[in-house]
């Protein structure tokens, strides 16, 4: 990669704050933030671990710890496996998922409770 390619990713984060640091540039449809680079296309968080950290292992992915698609922080970003990231995925939506129903749950119940009056 080129030198320039600190400053190029550093003028797209909002480093201001404590927590993640945003992306500012381009977003993908799935909510990742995405760059141009050489003619290749990056997610911006893998672009910042090879940059900053160093090189990805090939089948490893690069996960946020923070759950914030758009966060390139280095101290938020782990490398991890396939499963690693499924997991990651799956425990998150899961409590998700399980509020949705509970919601959906008393919906019916007051709606019956109305409808039996």
């Amino acid at each position: 990669m080129a030198g320039n390619t600190v400053p190029i990713i550093l003028e797209r984060l909002d480093t201001s704050s404590e927590g993640c640091w945003e992306w500012q540039g381009g977003v993908n449809s799935n909510g990742y933030g995405v760059v141009s680079l050489e003619g290749k296309m990056w997610y911006t968080h893998r672009l910042v671990w090879s940059v900053f950290i160093g090189p990805i292992p090939e089948g490893m992915f690069v996960r946020h710890r923070c759950d914030n698609k758009l966060c390139s922080k280095p101290s938020h970003l782990e490398l991890g496996t396939p499963r690693d990231n499924r997991l990651d995925y799956t425990n998150r939506q899961l409590p998700k998922e399980r509020a949705r129903r509970a919601e959906e749950i008393l919906e019916l119940r007051r709606a019956s409770t109305q409808g039996s009056k």
